[in-house]
C-alpha cells in the first residue's frame, strides 16, 4: 500500500510558550538557519530539488509553528518526525492545519485529472457543506491538457482538497523530471479535531474523509477519531556533551576558514590555528 504523509502542519500556541526544545531540534539538524525578523525564526530545509523552512512566528496573541511539506520530508527522511512532534506537543497547543497527501503512479496524468474533473465538477462534500469544484488546465508533458482541481477553494470549510499532475508541477516549478503521478492532497483545519497524531499517522484521517475524492479505502486501515490522544512519540536519547561538541564543530563554516587561512599565505593555517585556539581560550576562561 502507497504511504499517506504529512505534507504541512500549522500549531499555535498562547503567547509566552517556551518553544526552546522546537528551536534547539531545529538548529541542530537543518542544513541552514536564517533569521528574518526579530521575532520570527526561520528555519530553512532542502530536501532534493525542494526547498522547505519551518518558521516560528509571533503575533499579539500567540505563537505559530509552521512547516512546509519539504521541511517534514526532510524530518521524516532522517527518521526524526516523532522526536519533531513530540517537542511541539511538550506545550498546550492547537493544530490549526493538517495537509495529508497521496501519490498515485498513471501512465497519464492529463487525462486521470480530465476524467476526476467530470466525475466532480457538480461539486463534493466532506460533511455537510458542499463544496464548489474548480479547476486551472494547463497544456503538460504530451502536449494535452493538465492541471489542478480544487474541491473549497477559497472556503472557510474544515476539510478541502486538490488534486492535480504532480509529475507536470515538478516539472514546471523546479525543472525535475519524475515519474507520472497524481496526488491527492487534503487539508484539514482545527475545527476536524486534528491531533499530532494525525501528523504522525495521516492514513487514518486521510482516508476517512477519501470516498468523496473517488478513492476506494485499503484494507487494514485503522479507524479515524477526531481529537485523538495517546500518541507516545519515538524520541532518541539525549546526545552526551561530547556528541554535542562534536556537532557543533561540524557545522563550522570550515571551507570558509580554509580559504581564508589560504589567503594569509604559507602561514596561513597555523595563524587560524593559533587564533581560533586563543578565542576558545578566552570563552572558557569567561565560564569560569
Amino acid at each position: 500500500m502507497r504511504e499517506v504523509f504529512s505534507d504541512w502542519l500549522d500549531l499555535t500556541y498562547a503567547r509566552g510558550e517556551p518553544l526552546g526544545g522546537v528551536r534547539s531540534f531545529l538548529s541542530e539538524f537543518c542544513d541552514g538557519v536564517e533569521w528574518s525578523r526579530e521575532d520570527s525564526t526561520q528555519y530553512v530545509f532542502k530536501n532534493g530539488v525542494e526547498s522547505g523552512s519551518v518558521r516560528i512566528e509571533r503575533s499579539r496573541a500567540v505563537e505559530r509553528v509552521s512547516a512546509s511539506g519539504a521541511a517534514l520530508a526532510r524530518i521524516r527522511a532522517i527518521g526524526l518526525l516523532g522526536e519533531y512532534l513530540g517537542l511541539l506537543g511538550e506545550a498546550p497547543h492547537n493544530v490549526t492545519r493538517l495537509d495529508a497527501t497521496y501519490d498515485v503512479p498513471v501512465s497519464n496524468p492529463g487525462r486521470a485529472i480530465r476524467s476526476h474533473y467530470r466525475n466532480t465538477r457538480e461539486g463534493i462534500s466532506f460533511g455537510r457543506k458542499a463544496l464548489r469544484t474548480t479547476k486551472l488546465m494547463g497544456v503538460g508533458i504530451d502536449g494535452l491538457d493538465t492541471g489542478t482541481v480544487w474541491h473549497g477553494y477559497g472556503s472557510d470549510a474544515k476539510v478541502t482538497a486538490k488534486v492535480y499532475d504532480k509529475s507536470q508541477q515538478m516539472l514546471d516549478v523546479y525543472g525535475a523530471v519524475v515519474p507520472p503521478s497524481i496526488r491527492y492532497e487534503q487539508t484539514f483545519r482545527r475545527e476536524v479535531g486534528v491531533s499530532l497524531r494525525d501528523a504522525f499517522q495521516p492514513a487514518p484521517i486521510f482516508w476517512h474523509h477519501a470516498a468523496p475524492l473517488g478513492l476506494k479505502v485499503p484494507p487494514g486501515v485503522p479507524d479515524w477519531s477526531p481529537g485523538a490522544l495517546g500518541c507516545v512519540f519515538p524520541r532518541r536519547e539525549a546526545p552526551t556533551a561530547y556528541e554535542r561538541a562534536l556537532r557543533a564543530i561540524e557545522r563550522l563554516p570550515l571551507h570558509d576558514l580554509s580559504r581564508l587561512a589560504a589567503e594569509v599565505g604559507s602561514e596561513g593555517v597555523a595563524v587560524m590555528q593559533r587564533h581560533f585556539a586563543k578565542r576558545l581560550q578566552q570563552v572558557l576562561d569567561s565560564r569560569e
